[in-house]
């Protein structure tokens, strides 16, 4: 790619859990081929960044799939599923995998209500027939880690960020019956103006996680 705009802004969106698993390399190389471009990154949950992202308050965001495709375009940029996690002597910790139905009397730990997380977790468990037992909401995904290692409840997170919690504090399994997936876009605005800089960040990340995703092939 070679190094077409010269100046510009780009205001982006991002959920805590994007930010740290993946973007702090990629908005270090973007800024290394456009040192130009200034950015302003705003770490809202994926529904505030869906809303700001749809009024023009942000350019870009990252959100949950799925999305409204009459309202932004996008294109997917990760696809993980989620693991529960527990504290070292819950009965389940030596568990490869759990359904969820084994949950239905745990204390649970979410995310607050600005996550999409919140009510795909809450809406599958309802599905299911219990509604969970929410004793701590949380904006943080290494607090959330922390409260359990304290053993104040389970809660549920991306594979991905589990390998970021210290093993020796918490115990992971893969979520089983039914299987959540977690599934991250990058969407802008359908209509309305996309500034230069946008674009190219747009086709950065495109570029990078099309790499990516075929190095994991």
């Amino acid at each position: 790619m070679t190094r077409t705009v010269k100046k510009g802004s780009i205001r982006i969106g991002l959920p805590p859990m994007a930010g740290s698993s993946f973007f702090p390399s990629v908005i270090k190389s973007f800024q290394d081929q456009y040192p130009g471009i200034s950015i302003k990154l705003m770490e809202y949950g994926a529904k505030k960044v869906e809303e700001h992202v749809s009024q023009g308050l942000l350019d870009v965001g990252v959100v949950l799939w799925p999305i409204d495709n009459d309202v932004f375009d996008s294109f997917q940029l990760v696809e993980d599923h989620m693991r529960v996690v527990m504290h070292p002597s819950h009965p389940l910790a030596a568990s490869k995998q759990i359904s969820l139905n084994e949950l239905s009397s745990e204390r649970f730990i979410l995310f607050n209500s600005e996550f999409a997380l919140h009510d795909r977790i809450i809406d599958e468990c309802q599905t299911i027939g219990f509604i969970p037992h929410i004793v701590y909401e949380s904006s943080q995904w290494d607090f959330i880690g922390k409260m359990v290692a304290e053993n104040l409840g389970i809660a549920m997170l991306p594979a991905r960020i589990c390998q970021l919690l210290d093993s020796g504090e918490v115990c992971t399994a893969a979520l089983c019956e039914p299987i959540i997936p977690w599934r991250l876009a990058m969407v802008w605005k359908r209509s309305g103006y996309l500034s230069l800089a946008t674009r190219e960040w747009i086709a950065f990340n495109k570029q990078r996680f099309a790499q990516k995703e075929e190095q994991l092939d």
